[in-house]
C-alpha cells in the first residue's frame, strides 16, 4: 500500500506577510477537511513565513512517529509550492487512523505543526465508525454570564468556546476550530456545565461545543445563539474630580493615565487606532469600556481600575465610556460614567496637561552626533520614533544643553514628522561612550515630550577628531604637607617657563616624604576625602597666555611613582569638560617640606 498525493489546490495565501519583519519565525498548521471515504483522506495545511515546508503521514498504530522538524524534513513529503493548499490521500485501508504532522523551515528556524492531526477512514460499509453525538442544553443567562450544559455520546474528549456575535463576526466555526481555540474537557461520560463569565449585558454571543471520538479524528459540534440579559437603569452612585496625572504610551496607541484625589485612585487604560501610532498625543474620541478586552480600537481596556483608599479595594467595572478633548496641545478634558458591579454609577471628570513619553528603552536603538556646518546635530534613531536636535555648544560627556534650532520628531510607521520649536537636553556618561539620556521638548503646535533612556551608546565617529593634546613636560615639583590628621593633605605645585599647576593629594604618606601613589579626580566626588583622592581646589595656570589656562576638569588622576635610580615621576592625566585632556609628565627629584606644625585641624 502507497500514500499518493493526488490532488494539489492552492487555497490562498498573502506572501507579503514574510516580509514585515526580519527573519521571521515560520509555522505551518494542518487542517481536517473532514472528507473521509473508505480510501482516502483530505486536510489542508497553511505554512506562514517558510522557504520550504514538509508533511508526513502514516498509520496512527505505527510506531516511530516524527518528533522533531528534521525528522519530518527527513522522512516526509516536501511541498512544491509554499503555500496554502489541500493535500489529499489515496489508496489507503478503510477503517484505519492515519496521524499527519508537518515542518516548516525558514533559515536556520525549524518548527512542527503544534498538534498533529488523526484522521479516518471509512469502515467499507461506508459509515463512521462510532455514532458520535454533541448536545447544548439548560441555557442559563445572567446579565454578565451564560452557562449551558454539554452532553456528548460516544466520545473520548470534549469543548467548548464561545464569540460575540458582533456586526463583523462571520459565523464559520467548524468543530476543529472549537479542539484548537477554545477549552477542552475530559469526564465527557457525565453531562458537563460551561460557565462564561465577565460578559457584557444585552449582548448575543454564540456558544459552541464539540466531541471528539475515541478512536480516528470525527469530530461533531452543536451552537446556539444566545443574548445576556440587560441591566436596569443604574443607582446613582459618585461624581470624582480628579486633575493632574501622568501619562504611559506602550505600543505606540494605548495609553494609561494614573491619577488620583482624596478618595479613589484611577487608572484609564485604553486604546486608540493604529491611524494615530505614537503621534505625540492622545487623539480626541469617545472610548467604550469591553469588559475582558485587552486591547481594541477605540476602547477601554480590562487595565481599568479604581481603588477605593479606605477600604484599598478594587470597584469592579460592568460597562462605561468616557470622551476624551483636547482644548490645547497636551492639555487635556475626560467626561466619563462607569458602571460598577453593583449597578451604581462611577461619574468623573479629569483636567491636566500630560507630557507623551518617548520610548525609553535603549535597546537595539543608536544615537549619532556628529558636526554640519559648524553645528553638531544629534539623531535619536528610536524603535518607532526619529528625533532629530540641533545642539547649542560642543558635545560634552556631562551636559545641559538648552535647545533653540529647530528640530523633529518623526513617528516612523506613519512617517508624520513634527517639529520641535524649544526644549531641554541632559547627557550624563563616565566613560564617554554609554550615556543616559534625558529630553524635555516641545512642538510647535504645543505637544509636549518626554523622553529618558539610560546606558545607551552614543557614537561620536562623525565628530571632528580634537586637536592633539599636549603632554606639558615640567621643570620642578615640590610637594607640601599642610595638613594631617585622619590624612594627610598635600599640596603638590608642578612649574615650568610656561605652566603651573598645584593640586591638593589626599594621602597616607606621613609629612614630609614624598606621596606615591594614584590619586583619583571626579567632579562627582562629595564629601570628606578619603586616601587616593585628587582634591577639587586646583589651580592651572599659563603665564604666557592666561586665555589659556583650565578651569574644567571633568575626571582624571595624578600619579607618582619611584623610580629605581632614586628618582621619581609624576604623571598628569584629566579630562576636561569638551573631551579635551589636560597631560603633563616629570622626572627628578621631588622636594618635600613639612608645614603641618607638627599636627592638624583636619580637613578643611
Amino acid at each position: 500500500m502507497s500514500l499518493i498525493v493526488a490532488l494539489s489546490l492552492g487555497v490562498g495565501c498573502d506572501d507579503d506577510d514574510a516580509n514585515v519583519v526580519p527573519n521571521p519565525m515560520p509555522s505551518v498548521s494542518l487542517v481536517d477537511d473532514e472528507q473521509a471515504t473508505q480510501t482516502s483522506l483530505q486536510f489542508t495545511i497553511v505554512p506562514a513565513n517558510a522557504e520550504s515546508c514538509y508533511y508526513f503521514v502514516q498509520e496512527e498504530l505505527m510506531e516511530n512517529f516524527p518528533t522533531t522538524p528534521q525528522q519530518v524534513v527527513e522522512q516526509g513529503v516536501k511541498l512544491a509550492e509554499v503555500k496554502a493548499q489541500k493535500i489529499q490521500l489515496t489508496d489507503l485501508k478503510p477503517g484505519t487512523s492515519y496521524k499527519v504532522t508537518a515542518a516548516a523551515i525558514n533559515g536556520e528556524e525549524q518548527v512542527m505543526a503544534e498538534e498533529a492531526l488523526v484522521m479516518q477512514t471509512l469502515e467499507e460499509s461506508g459509515k463512521p465508525v462510532s455514532d458520535l453525538n454533541v448536545t447544548i442544553t439548560d441555557v442559563q443567562v445572567t446579565t454578565n454570564s451564560i452557562s449551558y450544559v454539554v452532553t456528548c455520546s460516544n466520545a473520548a474528549l470534549g469543548a467548548w468556546d464561545y464569540y460575540e456575535a458582533t456586526p463583523d463576526f462571520v459565523d464559520d466555526i467548524l468543530p476543529h476550530d472549537v479542539f484548537s481555540k477554545g477549552r477542552k474537557f475530559e469526564g465527557v461520560q457525565e453531562p458537563y456545565r460551561v460557565v462564561i463569565e465577565d460578559l457584557k449585558d444585552d449582548t448575543e454571543y454564540y456558544i459552541y461545543a464539540a466531541a471528539e471520538a475515541p478512536i480516528g479524528s470525527e469530530r461533531k459540534m452543536a451552537k446556539e445563539l444566545v443574548r445576556t440579559k440587560k441591566l436596569e437603569a443604574p443607582d446613582e452612585g459618585v461624581k470624582e474630580v480628579f486633575r493632574g496625572g501622568s501619562l504611559g504610551v506602550f505600543h505606540g496607541r494605548n495609553y494609561t493615565i494614573a491619577t488620583e484625589n482624596e478618595k479613589y485612585s484611577l487608572l484609564l487604560d485604553f486604546d486608540s487606532s493604529d491611524e494615530f501610532f505614537y503621534l505625540p498625543f492622545i487623539p480626541e474620541h469617545q472610548y467604550t469600556y469591553d469588559k475582558g478586552a485587552y486591547k481594541g480600537d477605540w476602547l477601554i481596556t480590562k487595565g481599568t481600575k479604581i481603588i477605593e483608599k479606605a477600604s484599598g479595594l478594587e470597584v469592579e467595572i460592568e460597562k462605561g465610556s468616557f470622551d476624551l478633548k483636547m482644548p490645547s496641545a497636551s492639555n487635556y478634558e475626560i467626561v466619563g460614567q462607569l458602571i460598577t458591579k453593583d449597578n451604581k454609577t462611577f461619574e468623573f471628570t479629569y483636567t491636566g496637561e500630560l507630557a507623551f513619553p518617548i520610548e525609553a528603552s535603549s535597546i537595539f536603538r543608536t544615537i549619532l552626533v556628529k558636526e554640519v556646518e559648524g553645528k553638531v546635530h544629534m539623531t535619536m534613531d528610536l524603535e518607532f520614533s526619529l528625533i532629530e536636535l540641533v545642539l547649542p555648544s560642543k558635545f560634552a560627556n556631562k551636559a545641559n544643553y538648552v535647545l533653540t534650532d529647530p528640530g523633529s520628531y518623526t513617528a516612523k510607521e506613519l512617517n508624520r514628522p513634527y517639529v520641535i520649536s524649544k526644549g531641554e537636553l541632559n547627557l550624563a556618561s563616565e566613560d564617554g561612550n554609554m550615556f543616559n539620556v534625558g529630553l524635555n521638548c516641545e512642538t510647535t503646535e504645543g505637544f509636549k515630550m518626554v523622553c529618558a533612556i539610560e546606558n545607551i551608546r552614543i557614537d561620536q565617529n562623525e565628530l571632528p577628531k580634537p586637536e592633539e593634546d599636549e603632554d606639558i613636560l615640567f621643570e620642578r615639583v615640590t610637594a607640601t604637607a599642610v595638613d594631617a590628621y585622619w590624612v594627610t593633605t598635600y599640596q603638590l605645585e608642578m612649574v615650568n617657563k610656561e605652566w603651573s599647576f598645584i593640586c591638593e593629594l589626599a594621602s597616607e604618606v606621613a609629612p614630609g616624604e614624598v606621596p606615591v601613589g594614584k590619586y583619583i579626580y571626579s567632579v562627582m566626588g562629595e564629601g570628606s576625602p578619603s586616601v587616593g583622592c585628587l582634591g577639587q581646589n586646583y589651580l592651572i595656570t599659563n603665564n604666557l597666555d592666561s586665555m589659556k589656562s583650565v578651569n574644567d576638569l571633568d575626571e582624571g588622576y595624578v600619579e607618582i611613582t619611584k623610580n629605581g635610580d632614586g628618582t621619581y615621576s609624576v604623571i598628569v592625566n584629566i579630562k576636561r569638560t569638551g573631551g579635551r585632556v589636560f597631560k603633563g609628565h616629570f622626572t627628578g627629584d621631588i622636594s618635600c617640606f613639612d608645614d603641618t606644625g607638627g599636627g592638624g585641624e583636619g580637613w578643611k
